[in-house]
């Protein structure tokens, strides 16, 4: 858990931050980016539950 939270707080201070958007060339994320990195996840989480 601790690494997950790790890793979503530098990817947001990534985004967030101008300097490191540019740097690593990251563009805006749309609602489709999260729609396929969600459906992308759900066969993780469903193998990781049962």
């Amino acid at each position: 858990m601790i690494v997950v939270v790790a890793v979503a707080s530098m990817l947001g201070g990534t985004l967030l931050w101008p300097f490191a958007t540019s740097l690593f060339r990251f563009g805006p994320l749309h609602l489709n980016d999260l729609a396929v990195a969600l459906t992308a996840d759900l066969p993780c989480w469903h193998a990781w539950r049962c």
